[in-house]
């Protein structure tokens, strides 16, 4: 359980939670260090030590990102030794990277190229004691997918592996040796990348190295306007900016100040085409009949007008936007003047509630289901249906650590990964699984809201499992898929 201790930061002394870094001490109170491979979004990696401070009593200098705070510790976070241990490591990055910023996709949002202008570096006095012709020649990964990556651009901060790892829970990249000593980012198997295409990756990278095919040339970071908008593709309401140049959308980013922390999908990342008129539906079926778009229009609103208006009923997806379930409903309401509406998703979440105990509440944020003890996915694959959540989970059982998960569905799915535990079903048998949870729950005193069971029929759905899990948990997440 966490505490309050006092540390002092630059003479200025300040009370923070024990279980904070002191890069994440320093930030929470205004106070800047640098750091190339730290993000809160994977936590830290350690290989950039550009954020490295001064310890008071400590002989060497510290890493910021993995060092915690203690009770009474002064840190030092600028001083003339801390500076010149700066420098040579950006020395070293300027050395093995090509001065290729005219043409690079990164120039103007390049973390290398920051930070060389806040340390003033104009010349690197280690390129005249390097002999050009014995820099290595990286591997260009022409061949992958979507995702282009030079690893001549490479700092090798690992940022791109940890997010793969410890967001995504893919894995799929790592440092990997090559020829001699050498050493590059790449699949751990050495084929070409096949994976999600989140981007996540190249979202991370600090320089070039991992860039996006789909925007290369496209333009530079400056002449774009960022409009941010909310993602549509499914109901996580990840908030996204939309990279427009001359009305034409180039790439959609996001910010780690948003509550997604920045992390994409591949459809919110890469799926901007969806704006383009030329993808529009040209042609309809109505009764085997193909209709252009005034045709269909006309066909419909004759099919409406001639049927009673209460014999029309409408059915909405369970991945709609709320703005369109919304439209659909006015429509239903002013418009045809009834109520025969539903959707796919609107009863089995009742059902579920009438089963469950009535201490059980919502999810406010979906920094509850990380910080949750126990983790119950039920009824869907939840990577593909709603990544956001999929990232939660893995944030909690990967990277704080704090999370056990149970996989509750017919077949195996990608969570599973996580060393969840899992339990099947036959496909259509959930209801059996809600019956024998709710009345183990009943059987172990958890009995609040359990009342009129009788109704449901004994189940052979083994739940003793996640029983025991459910038992030692102080807080738990129950998660209910498509």
């Amino acid at each position: 359980m966490s505490k309050k201790v006092t540390i002092k930061i630059d003479g200025r002394e300040f009370e923070v939670d024990n279980e904070l870094s002191i890069l994440q001490a320093a930030r929470q109170n205004g106070i800047y260090i640098p750091a190339i491979c730290y993000s809160d979004r994977f936590g830290a990696i350690g290989a950039c030590r550009i954020c490295a401070v001064e310890i008071a009593g400590m002989k060497k200098p510290m890493l910021s990102c993995a060092g915690k705070v203690k009770d009474g510790m002064e840190v030092t976070t600028n001083s003339p030794a801390l500076d010149e241990l700066r420098r040579e490591i950006i020395y070293e990055w300027d050395t093995f990277h090509p001065l290729q910023c005219g043409v690079c996709d990164k120039s103007g949002e390049c973390d290398l190229q920051n930070i060389n202008y806040e340390f003033n570096i104009s010349e690197n006095p280690k390129e005249a004691q390097t002999d050009p012709l014995t820099i290595p020649q990286g591997t260009i990964h022409y061949e992958w997918k979507i995702i282009h990556h030079d690893a001549n651009l490479c700092i090798q901060c690992r940022r791109c592996v940890a997010v793969c790892d410890k967001v995504v829970n893919f894995g799929i990249l790592a440092l990997v040796k090559k020829d001699g000593d050498r050493k590059e980012i790449d699949t751990k198997d050495g084929k070409p990348l096949d994976c999600e295409f989140c981007g996540q990756c190249v979202s991370v990278c600090p320089t070039g190295a991992m860039s996006s095919k789909l925007f290369k040339y496209k333009a530079r970071a400056w002449e774009m306007e960022k409009i941010p908008t909310t993602c549509g593709f499914c109901s996580s309401g990840c908030q996204m900016d939309l990279n427009v140049k001359n009305n034409e959308i180039l790439r959609v980013t996001s910010e780690e100040s948003t509550p997604n922390m920045a992390n994409l999908c591949n459809l919110g990342r890469f799926n901007y085409s969806v704006s383009k008129s030329d993808r529009l539906i040209k042609e309809y079926s109505i009764d085997s009949k193909v209709l252009n778009q005034e045709s269909m229009i006309l066909e419909l609103s004759q099919i409406l007008k001639n049927t009673p208006k209460e014999k029309i009923f409408g059915i909405s997806g369970a991945r709609e936007t709320q703005e369109d379930n919304l439209a659909f409903k006015m429509f239903f309401n002013n418009t045809l003047s009834n109520n025969n509406i539903d959707s796919l998703s609107s009863t089995h979440i009742a059902k579920l509630y009438k089963y469950l105990p009535q201490s059980v509440n919502g999810l406010h944020d979906f920094s509850e289901i990380s910080e949750s003890d126990l983790i119950i996915c039920f009824g869907g694959d939840i990577a593909n249906e709603m990544p956001r959540i999929d990232w939660a989970i893995t944030r909690g059982a990967k990277l704080l650590k704090t999370s056990k998960v149970a996989s509750v569905y017919w077949k195996d799915t990608k969570i599973d990964t996580l060393g969840s535990i899992p339990l099947r079903y036959e496909p259509g048998k959930e209801l059996d699984f809600l019956a024998s949870f709710a009345y183990a729950l009943k059987s172990e005193g958890f009995g609040a809201g359990l009342d009129g069971l009788e109704n449901l029929k004994e189940s052979d759905v083994d739940v003793s499992s996640i029983i025991e899990e459910v038992k030692k948990a102080s807080k738990i997440a129950f998660i209910v898929c498509e």
